[in-house]
């Protein structure tokens, strides 16, 4: 009993902190006042919004998985002589993490330059009550 209590008392928590697909038409971020949109180079990211960083990756579109050598080695996958990098399936995938002014935590992927897609957390607003 203990750990189903536990297990859905975790399963709930880590909903609450699940990240939210941005939808440009309804949802406006800004970052140091300039408008995040769906045209936002990467560039506007960097230089206009709280600690922004960026991590680069270069992925193989419909590269076979990589397999293990027998014996417990690793085997090192090496491209067949038609594959090249001049056919066009090597996609540059990027992600910028950064705060909004609003203070929303968001990471926006850029696939070969392009926005593909931004992700936000939603910001809790606190209730400040004043004593006067």
């Amino acid at each position: 009993m203990k750990k189903l209590l536990f297990t859905l008392m975790i399963s709930s928590s880590s909903l609450c902190f699940a990240m939210q697909t941005v939808n440009f038409k309804t949802q406006t971020f800004t970052c140091n006042g300039k408008a995040i949109t769906k045209n936002t180079a990467e560039s506007t990211l960097l230089t206009n919004c709280k600690g922004a960083k960026v991590r680069n990756a270069s992925v193989v579109v419909g590269a076979p998985p990589p397999k293990n050598a027998g014996g417990g080695g690793n085997a090192v996958a090496l491209p067949r002589d038609s594959e090249d990098d001049d056919d066009g399936d090597d996609a540059n995938m990027e992600r910028v993490k950064f705060y909004a002014d609003n203070g929303a935590y968001m990471k926006c992927y850029y696939k070969n330059g392009a926005l593909f897609k931004c992700k936000t957390k939603s910001v809790k607003k606190s209730t400040t009550s004043s004593g006067n």
